[in-house]
């Protein structure tokens, strides 16, 4: 995305692919752009002249304003480094970017490598745990919705679309933790037999955010689909979650903006992110995994208005000896439409579930839930 002189980049990395981050710098500066500034996965550059330009980027951990001992040491590198040629560009989280024009060598910040190994695996894992916490929800949640209840998840929207989306994000965050795990493995081993740590390559960095991408865009441009094929009189309608999550993101972002300008304690930082994935844990579950399963128990989503039906208990017995309305359930998605029938009472009782689909493999998967 070019806006002028400016350019903005997306790119998903850890601190353990520091170096591939590097090699992508470099790349983006031999192209005419030097970066000005990295927020969570977006790179500013601003347009330059084509140059060479090495950079160095250093993980440095989680340090705190208020750890005043390691900021100061902080700066005293920073400055060090700017002495010795190389400027300091941007801070992102748990990584400094510096660059250099001239031929020279920057003294990283962590001078021994089981040191700078344990440092970078640690800041990583901390990215990787609550990507791992959203991810046994959203299995917790898939599983549920696609084992509950087959037919009705094959015929409702929102079940569907909840589990596609709840699907990819799991892909998502299990590629980046065997990513992490591959590399740990890997680097601890040659750093026991060689004494050195490899790290990732900006090749694999790109394949990797290749294959995040397209899961992205999936849920991107299905969220629509999902929208324009969804009833929105229906109480389960994909439109009031896809609201309440992007409301939920918003709130989140400029929570975070404001908790850095007033420059809260670590305690209350600590606490308030903890309460936002609770939070968001909560609002996930009760949005999807929750409504799903009361709608498929609750008899207030039956109405007796449809009348289509090919069967009815009036087919066995006459209507005046039920005492009782009948329940019908009626939905229907993109993939299959379900008819559920109840009525009568002991032995003067019909309850039937039909599934209609275009789709046989559809109808191959209930065959088999149902067999």
């Amino acid at each position: 995305m070019i806006f002028n002189d400016t350019k903005i980049t997306f790119l998903i990395y850890s601190p353990y692919e520091y170096t591939a981050v590097e090699e992508y710098l470099k790349i983006m500066a031999k192209k005419g752009w030097l970066l000005t500034k990295i927020k969570g996965p977006f790179f500013r550059f601003k347009k330059i002249e084509p140059q060479k330009i090495k950079y160095s980027v250093d993980v440095i951990g989680k340090i705190s304003y208020y750890d005043s001992k390691k900021y100061n040491e902080l700066l005293e590198y920073r400055e060090y480094c700017s002495a010795a040629g190389w400027d300091f560009i941007c801070q992102a989280s748990e990584i400094q970017v510096f660059c250099s024009k001239e031929n020279t060598e920057i003294v990283s910040i962590h001078t021994d490598e089981t040191e700078k190994f344990e440092q970078v695996f640690k800041s990583s894992l901390r990215g990787r745990l609550s990507e791992l916490f959203i991810t046994i929800l959203l299995i917790f949640n898939v599983y549920s919705q696609t084992t509950y209840g087959t037919a009705y998840f094959l015929s409702s929207n929102f079940s569907i679309f909840i589990a596609f989306i709840g699907t990819l994000f799991i892909s998502t965050n299990i590629i980046k933790l065997i990513n992490l795990i591959v590399w740990s493995i890997r680097a601890k081993w040659k750093l026991k037999k060689y004494g050195f740590t490899p790290y990732n390559t900006y090749r694999v960095l790109r394949i990797k955010n290749i294959l995040i991408s397209i899961l992205s865009l999936l849920a991107i441009f299905s969220t629509p689909l999902f929208l324009i094929s969804d009833n929105l009189d229906k109480e389960n309608s994909i439109l009031p979650l896809f609201i309440t999550v992007i409301t939920f993101i918003i709130i989140i972002f400029h929570l975070k903006e404001f908790i850095k300008k007033n420059n809260y304690s670590r305690n209350a930082r600590i606490t308030i992110n903890i309460a936002c994935i609770f939070v968001f844990a909560f609002l996930l579950l009760s949005l999807t995994t929750g409504r799903i399963l009361s709608n498929t128990n609750d008899d207030k989503n039956y109405s007796s208005t449809y009348s289509d039906l090919n069967l009815t208990i009036a087919d066995f017995i006459s209507n005046e000896t039920i005492d009782k309305s009948p329940y019908i359930d009626y939905t229907r998605s993109i993939l299959a439409t379900r008819i559920d029938y109840s009525c009568g009472s002991k032995d003067k009782y019909l309850h039937y579930t039909l599934l209609q689909s275009n789709y046989p493999l559809v109808i191959k998967l209930v065959k088999q839930k149902w067999a």
